[in-house]
């Protein structure tokens, strides 16, 4: 082989690897800038569901929810819809931006669940779990209609979980209408207990007690939503 012939060789492998290396790093970068946009992403959906049940949480209801989806959809640039399970539409980002609502995504909703997470059932003997249950449950029913009140009554507020999981609610601006419960309601306090102690007979106590709260403050507990992100046809 000619002199000549082997430059060319070498110079064409040379030029190959080049172009390997080059479409090798253009594939690692697309990879990468893929991944950040994925995190990106469900980092925002925590953001939003995280805010979103804090807020349930604290005020005991979804009323004047609107401004903090507004917020949220500015500070992600997300397009919000956020709707009770039955549909009853709370927000829209896009409304509220003062722009006709577009075609929400096809991903499925996100659920938030606005019920507090129980501490009642740690690391409890089952005597002092049942009796911590009854407490949570009158605890948790007070404090949510006392935030709920002072959300219509446009009192600020802040709520932050007690030993036992529930939200503590404070206020600078105590409305009249707003009192705090001074005590139980008899025949409903008994109606707990008889709930709470039938549990002691049965097996999976934590379950059977967690189900026990849940169902007796059922009345009081904001519904789930269904928060749906994005546009159809849009890149999420």
């Amino acid at each position: 082989m000619s002199f000549r012939l082997r430059v060319l060789g070498l110079l064409m492998l040379v030029a190959m690897a080049a172009t390997a290396a080059t479409a090798w790093l253009t594939l690692r970068q697309a990879n990468r800038q893929v991944r950040d946009s994925v995190t990106a992403g469900r980092q925002e959906v925590s953001r939003i569901t995280t805010e979103l049940h804090a807020y349930g949480f604290a005020h005991g209801s979804w009323q004047g929810v609107a401004p903090t989806v507004g917020r949220l959809s500015r500070e992600t640039g997300q397009r919000i819809r956020v709707a009770t399970e039955a549909d009853v539409l709370l927000a829209d980002s896009d409304a509220l931006a003062g722009r006709e609502p577009r075609p929400v995504s096809g991903q499925p909703p996100v659920l938030v669940d606005p019920r507090p997470r129980p501490r009642f059932l740690e690391g409890r003997a089952p005597g002092v779990g049942v009796k911590d249950t009854i407490v949570s449950i009158f605890r948790y029913r007070a404090a949510t209609r006392y935030a709920a009140c002072l959300t219509r009554s446009g009192a600020e507020l802040t709520a932050r979980p007690d030993a036992y999981g529930m939200p503590e609610v404070r206020t600078d601006h105590q409305p009249p209408q707003c009192a705090k419960p001074a005590s139980k309601d008899l025949r409903t306090a008994q109606e707990d207990a008889s709930a709470a102690t039938a549990c002691e007979s049965r097996p999976r106590l934590e379950d059977c007690l967690r189900r026990v709260f849940y169902e007796r403050t059922r009345s009081v507990t904001p519904p789930r939503l269904q928060v749906r992100l994005g546009v159809r046809d849009e890149s999420q």
